[in-house]
């Protein structure tokens, strides 16, 4: 067999540390995947508000404040995400967050989508 290749009966077991417990994992990759108009953006910005202020998730449970990093494929950085910060509650649940605690990968343009990040970086 390969070097490049382990056992998994071989590797010990690890508890799973939680973003928001029982529905976000910390260190994984979580993605929303839903139809047009359903709320992802609306969801993720909310997470992002409560993780950059530390306020309370729905159930009560309290995230420890932390800086967040967006990524979003669909959602520009200037005429959706940013203006999130400024429209009032609960129109956009974002409002309470922190936009000096978020960040976004700088945007340039990609072939045939100006001004879009282009994945992965150049």
């Amino acid at each position: 067999m390969s070097d490049d290749l382990v056992l998994v009966a071989e590797v010990d077991r690890e508890q799973v540390r939680w973003l928001w417990p029982g529905r976000i994992p910390l260190g994984k990759v979580t993605v929303l995947d839903g139809d047009p108009g359903t709320g992802k953006s609306t969801l993720t910005l909310t997470i992002a508000a409560k993780v950059t202020t530390g306020s309370p998730f729905p159930d009560g449970t309290r995230p420890e404040r932390a800086d967040v990093i967006l990524l979003s494929a669909e959602d520009d950085i200037g005429d959706t995400i940013r203006p999130g910060w400024r429209r009032p509650a609960p129109t956009w649940p974002a409002a309470g967050s922190c936009p000096t605690s978020t960040r976004h990968p700088t945007t340039r343009a990609s072939p045939g989508r100006p001004g879009r990040p282009s994945y992965p970086p150049t």
